[in-house]
């Protein structure tokens, strides 16, 4: 009778291992479980954002946003007639604020990416009046959507897109992640970038202007898929004092990081041959004696970002209309103090359009030129 094969060592230890890796497998998919059906749902949103703003965003935002792990939020896909404070909009499935689909770009023709935040997004573009839904009227847009029509008009029968991938409360950090996204996604030509205001504002008001990156961006990537990994995220969390908000203290981006992301966008524009335009934010009137945006450093942040563009020989829109030095006759061109209203949106627009005509027709004489 033959004994029966014993198993080295080495073999014991893999079964060893392998079994290990089974039962804790097992063990994770039972506690997911278990969360899943014990646990009251959380919303990674509420995990990744800070408190100070977390209320606004489940009371007017969650509707129409969803967690992203590297932007920490983005505009929730095929939304019909969603409300953003006061605005009423559609997104498509790709989760911009367009009522079309985005295909293939065609072989002759121009596409233009519009990124930045509520300013670009159009926030109060159509108004929404939740008591009065007549006021609300749809044919008002914002700047994006009439740049379009406008560089439409100019090149009768070219095929021109305008692509509005403006998100309210993004920072210069989320526009260098959305530039490097959806530039080979949608393969723009042309990239304006408006950022500002979410800047320069107290840091202790939001963690909008984080970049995650290593182990942190993976822990935000289990937490989209593990409501396990949200509940522990959040009891961690509880244990931790609350953010302390600064007033006049440091602003939420640095301003040597808020020049570096305009600089990290242009370069991705670069690599990829489109052209970066940047716009100058605009502001009816500097706060005074506010300590989430303070005089002294909208001047700063301002006056840095000239000084950045000029250095870097790059397309400018500058709108003084639109700014304090044309206040109190530019009332009627805004909402509040920083976003525009409908009348403000079609002087962005008609001025931009004027920037980028010249651009669009060489584009298009390139395209031309090579048969594409």
């Amino acid at each position: 009778m033959t004994p029966p094969a014993r198993i080295n060592s080495k073999s014991r230890r893999i079964v060893l291992l392998v079994a290990g890796l089974v039962m804790l497998c097992v063990t994770l998919l039972l506690a997911e479980g278990s969360a899943r059906l014990l646990l009251p749902y959380r919303n990674p949103l509420r995990i990744f954002v800070k408190p100070a703003v977390t209320e606004d965003m489940q009371r007017s935002m969650a509707p129409v946003v969803e967690f992203d792990p590297e932007l920490s939020y983005r505009l929730r896909p095929g939304t019909s007639g969603g409300h953003l404070a006061a605005t009423t909009f559609n997104s498509n499935r790709d989760g911009i604020r367009r009522d079309e689909e985005v295909g293939a770009k065609p072989a002759k023709g121009v596409r233009i990416l519009c990124v930045g935040d509520s300013c670009t997004f159009g926030f109060g573009v159509p108004s929404y009046w939740k008591d009065q839904p007549n006021l609300s009227d749809p044919r008002q847009k914002s700047y994006v959507p009439q740049v379009e029509e406008l560089l439409r008009a100019s090149f009768p029968g070219k095929s021109i897109e305008v692509l509005n991938l403006g998100v309210p409360g993004y920072s210069t950090s989320q526009g260098v992640i959305s530039v490097a996204r959806n530039l080979p996604k949608y393969d723009g030509d042309i990239v304006t970038v408006m950022f500002f205001n979410n800047d320069i504002v107290d840091p202790g008001a939001s963690g909008r202007a984080t970049r995650p990156g290593g182990a942190q961006l993976a822990i935000r990537q289990l937490a989209a898929r593990s409501q396990l990994v949200t509940h522990l995220i959040e009891w961690s969390n509880r244990r931790s004092a609350p953010p302390k908000l600064q007033g006049f203290g440091t602003p939420n981006t640095a301003i040597e990081d808020y020049l570096s992301n305009f600089e990290q966008m242009r370069e991705t524009c670069a690599k990829r041959g489109a052209q970066l335009v940047v716009i100058n934010p605009f502001f009816q009137l500097l706060p005074e004696n506010d300590p989430w945006l303070p005089a002294h450093r909208v001047t700063e942040f301002r006056e840095c970002l000239k000084s950045y563009v000029r250095s870097a020989g790059l397309p400018f829109l500058d709108i003084p209309e639109l700014t304090e030095a044309n206040y109190p006759a530019n009332n009627s061109l805004f909402i509040e103090r920083v976003h525009p209203n409908y009348e403000g949106h079609s002087m962005i627009a008609q001025r931009l359009h004027d920037l980028l005509r010249p651009m669009v027709e060489k584009k298009f004489a390139e395209l031309e030129g090579t048969g594409r």
